[in-house]
């Protein structure tokens, strides 16, 4: 049965072609073009269609690549019938060519729709079959019927339960064939229609994933018109009723779905179908709020979810929706604290959980560990143990969608305590001295000077002494100079503070070994050298010129 379909279905196909088209019979074209058809653009999964060329100007070679399909590729004028075993929107394309070597290409995007059938709907196919004609002129009434949603009809099982025994797919253009299969007598279930038993009509409506029971008009001419199955029977329908309420539909929203504490969301509520008289109750968890509006405005300050109760008298719904509260950052840089002079504090700041980035700053010339920590350390600088005191500041970032930030202060006191420093580092000539006029020291009881190097002080107790270089040093390159102050009593502590001595080579150079050269020829002085050299300059005791007196 299934190959004396195929080939009806071929038949119909090509009458279509040729009534929609006409035939190719207007001669010999200047080129090539590309064209082709199907009436069936709309299928369910697992179901094959035809292709018909209408290509024009002589083609010679076809190439058919169906995207989705089995075949994928097929090459002459007359491709298969194409299955396709998977849903979605496919391409098919055609490529022609004619005996000049003319090509042609025609691309049709998403051509092909194919769908799944609709869940409970399977079908089990068997060589006992009905055909019956839907055709695209059908009188539709009830609720509307449209592209996309299946007609099927249903026959009981075994066991009395309603099961779908053959259904076809709804393009509102397409005259449609519904095949209807009969029970297989070789099993011991019952798989499809008894002989005479009634054809039940239902509708599936692919907007409202719903199915409805339908009733039909049966086409008197056709061979069988009393709406029963029969082997090999051929019926018609000429009207389709759609028996269908709209079930009601709640939707709640929230906007927007996130916000900072204490703004604003608005809440709605969209109800469709039902009696379409509506009443709506609001309400909340955590609790707190309640409201009869449709669309109330709501102010929370935690993530809340907001749930909708809607009746319309002989029906009831509830949908809700969430917002995610993020709460206003709160700083707390900790209390007020006093440190002896040269010790690190580390910062004892606390901040919210809805807190984002964080940043320490300070009103003095001190440096954090790492400002954007919550404990990070604060190295006061000279300038804050002179002044005695430093703000320190904590201020926290807020969170999208919130948008102020929060800032705390607390004071830091610094006691005196013995400070050092050995002054900037700094170069000189290998064959200098340097006196330490930068070093600074403050509270201290005594001073002491030491080198990494071999070189002496003047003084070494003094601040401000002046440093010999040996020799050492200089091949060295560079040595430490570290000046320890000790502190005043009752502290027993000192610290020691170290600057870079560096050493500027002596300039050495050589102008190479004496040469001589024919009157009238130039020489090339290439045994020169220089080490530890700026700027070079070549001189001469006569009257000749140098090509580049700084080469």
């Amino acid at each position: 049965m299934k190959k004396h379909f195929t080939l009806l279905f071929m038949i119909l196909v090509s009458m279509v072609a040729n009534n929609l088209f006409g035939s190719n019979t207007t001669g010999k074209e200047k080129s090539v073009t590309a064209n082709f058809y199907t009436d069936i653009t709309l299928l369910t999964k697992g179901s094959s269609i035809n292709y018909v060329d209408l290509s024009t100007g002589s083609p010679v070679s076809w190439q058919w690549t169906f995207e989705g399909g089995q075949p994928a590729t097929y090459s002459g004028k007359i491709p298969p019938p194409v299955k396709y075993n998977i849903s979605g929107q496919f391409d098919v394309v055609l490529t022609v060519q004619d005996a000049s070597g003319n090509t042609s290409i025609e691309t049709k995007s998403d051509y092909i729709s194919v769908v799944d059938a609709p869940p409970g709907w399977s079908v089990q196919a068997s060589a006992s079959t009905h055909l019956i004609s839907v055709p695209a002129s059908i009188s539709l009434t009830g609720f509307p019927f449209g592209y996309g949603d299946f007609l099927g009809v249903f026959y009981l099982d075994e066991n009395n339960q309603e099961k779908c025994g053959g259904f076809t797919i709804w393009d509102a253009t397409n005259n449609r064939a519904l095949i209807a299969f009969g029970d297989d007598a070789t099993t011991t279930i019952k798989e499809g229609f008894a002989d005479g038993e009634l054809l039940s009509w239902k509708v599936y409506l692919s907007q409202y994933a719903d199915g409805a029971n339908a009733s039909v008009v049966y086409n008197p001419a056709m061979p069988v018109s009393d709406g029963n199955f029969h082997t090999n029977g051929m019926s018609g329908i000429t009207a389709l009723d759609v028996s269908y309420t709209i079930p009601m539909v709640v939707e709640a929203s929230a906007s927007p779905a996130q916000l900072c504490a204490g703004d604003p969301v608005q809440l709605t509520a969209t109800a469709t179908g039902g009696t379409m008289t509506y009443s709506f109750s609001w309400s909340a968890s955590p609790e707190g709020f309640s409201s009869n509006l449709q669309n109330p405005v709501a102010f929370p300050d935690e993530n809340t979810v907001y749930t909708l109760f809607v009746d319309d008298g002989e029906n009831t719904a509830t949908a809700s929706a969430a917002v995610v509260v993020t709460s206003q950052p709160v700083a707390d840089a900790g209390a007020d604290d006093t440190i002896v002079a040269g010790a690190p504090f580390t910062l004892s700041g606390s901040n919210a959980s809805d807190a984002g980035a964080l940043q320490w700053t300070t009103s003095g010339e001190g440096t954090f560990s790492n400002s954007t920590l919550l404990h990070p350390q604060y190295a006061p600088a000279i300038a804050d143990i002179i002044a005695g005191q430093v703000e320190l500041c904590l201020t926290a970032q807020p969170l999208s969608p919130c948008t102020l930030s929060d800032t705390d202060c607390m004071q830091l006191f610094i006691e005196p305590s013995v400070v050092a420093f050995a002054g900037t580092d700094h170069t000189i000539c290998a064959d200098q001295s340097i006196v330490l006029v930068t070093a600074t020291a403050e509270n201290f009881r005594e001073l002491m000077w030491s080198t990494t190097g071999s070189g002496t002080f003047d003084k070494y107790n003094l601040l401000h002494p002046e440093y010999f270089p040996s020799a050492e040093d200089a091949a060295l390159g560079s040595v430490d100079l570290c000046l320890t102050a000790t502190a005043l009593p009752p502290e027993v502590s000192s610290v020691t503070d170290c600057m870079t001595l560096s050493f500027q080579q002596l300039p050495e150079v050589d102008a190479g070994s004496d040469l001589f050269v024919c009157q009238g020829n130039d020489i090339q002085l290439s045994e020169a050298a220089a080490t530890n050299a700026g700027n070079l300059l070549w001189t001469t005791s006569g009257a000749g010129t140098f090509s580049n007196q700084n080469a």
